[in-house]
């Protein structure tokens, strides 16, 4: 008589587990600030930084622009569910990553996916290898 009963409050219990570890709750959003741009025996031209910016953006993925100033505008679009656009604005010493936009990342009040981090360190990372290249 309890049999069907607890087996109907386990399966409920297993698809709430399952739908709440599925539904990850939002993060802020993690600007990358004032990136140092490691110096080279001759230092890095400006040029430079943003040819290293740019191969290190593409290499992830990424979709490039020139904007006016010295500023990247970097788009990633992932399984045409997720769209993420950011910034970068950089000199021949430092750059940042500054979220712009997103759409299917659950953006609101400063809070994001957890997933944008990550692909945001991916983005430093990749950047930062590209300008230690001699």
């Amino acid at each position: 008589m309890f049999a069907p009963r607890l087996k109907y409050v386990l399966l409920m219990l297993l698809c709430l587990t399952m739908f709440s570890v599925g539904c990850r709750s939002r993060v802020p959003v993690q600007n990358t600030e004032h990136v140092a741009v490691p110096q080279t025996r001759s230092g890095q031209t400006l040029n430079e930084v943003e040819d290293a910016i740019i191969r290190g953006a593409t290499a992830k993925g990424w979709i490039v622009n020139k904007r006016e100033g010295n500023i990247i505008r970097a788009t990633l679009n992932m399984r045409n569910k997720h769209t993420v656009v950011v910034d970068i604005p950089y000199t021949s010493k430092e750059f940042s990553i500054k979220y712009v936009s997103s759409s299917g990342m659950k953006y609101q009040e400063g809070k994001i996916h957890p997933q944008y981090n990550t692909w945001i360190e991916n983005l430093r990372k990749s950047i930062y290898r590209e300008l230690g290249k001699d």
